[in-house]
């Protein structure tokens, strides 16, 4: 085996995406029968965004196999059509995982800015928002089928973003990072001026739901500035090729184990930003009740003191 510190971190790579594999589809599966039966807004929102983070550790754990079976010259994937589809399928499930964030804060946007148009907010246009944004998304992807910027990468046999092509990069950097962020921002900056135009009328129910949706709206803005930092390593070493025109041989292996992390902290992340349907991880729900437990018997207590013999 020639590259052995790759073949290490592929495997780290491997083992993280399929623990976040295995929680992300238990929590998807749990979602879909909470939607199913009580069809809420939020939670299908939640829901949309696993199925992104689903699909993208799948083919994480994919591209990781393909990595570590030629490696150990097991199996090499070739510069095949099959090989160019899955990086460009791959390209596209992150730009729909970054988009459902941005659909969750445009919804909470619009609940707390224009609560008396409730259509919408309603279950059918919230899916008419998703196929647009999922149509945009395949039009985003489009000039990079045509610039050819997904390439095979010999030392690592898979097919990915080509870090050389700098125009590439770029544009992909635009359109699948920043446009997120910078809706989500926007989201939330509107939520909090009308959070303050709430406060000088002291309307308390009005403000406690635009706080609520204003801390959600705080969380997602953490959860994509997470992954952006996690995507960092891929910026430094873009940057370090225009300088020296040369990559690391660790570049796209340094790379995966970063999507890894960030995949991983996605995962328990974003099942955060739903109050409903967070207290479904074990050790979040440990917590819960190690909170409610005391209140509940001080409640009891209060309520025998209450009582007049």
């Amino acid at each position: 085996m020639e590259n052995v510190t790759g073949f290490i971190m592929s495997v780290i790579s491997l083992i993280i995406n399929l623990l976040s594999l295995i929680v992300s589809f238990y929590i998807l599966i749990y979602l879909i029968w909470k939607v199913y039966r009580l069809r809420q807004i939020n939670t299908f929102l939640t829901m949309m965004s696993y199925v992104s983070i689903v699909i993208c550790n799948s083919f994480n754990i994919c591209l990781n196999i393909q990595t570590i079976l030629g490696d150990t010259k097991r199996f090499i994937v070739s510069d095949s059509t099959t090989c160019h589809i899955i990086g460009h399928m791959y390209l596209l499930v992150g730009i729909n995982l970054l988009d459902s964030f941005s659909i969750q804060s445009f919804i909470r946007m619009l609940s707390i800015v224009y609560p008396t148009r409730r259509f919408l907010r309603s279950l059918k246009s919230i899916i008419g928002f998703t196929l647009i944004i999922w149509l945009t998304a395949v039009l985003r992807l489009l000039p990079v089928v045509f610039l050819k910027i997904i390439t095979y990468q010999q030392a690592d046999y898979i097919c990915v973003l080509n870090l050389h092509m700098w125009i590439g990069n770029v544009y992909t950097s635009l359109t699948v990072y920043y446009i997120t962020i910078f809706l989500v921002i926007l989201f939330y900056v509107q939520v909090i001026r009308f959070s303050r135009k709430i406060a000088l009328h002291n309307r308390i129910h009005r403000r406690r739901k635009v706080t609520r949706n204003a801390h959600v709206l705080r969380r997602i803005v953490q959860i994509v500035n997470i992954l952006l930092i996690l995507g960092l390593p891929s910026a430094v070493f873009w940057i370090i090729d225009m300088i020296t025109g040369e990559l690391h041989y660790l570049t796209y292996r340094i790379q995966a184990l970063f999507l890894a992390l960030g995949m991983f902290i996605a995962t328990f992340a974003v099942v955060l930003t739903n109050s409903k349907i967070k207290y479904i991880l074990p050790f979040l729900n440990r917590q819960h009740l190690a909170r409610v437990a005391p209140l509940e018997l001080q409640q009891n207590t209060i309520n025998r003191s209450s009582i007049v013999p």
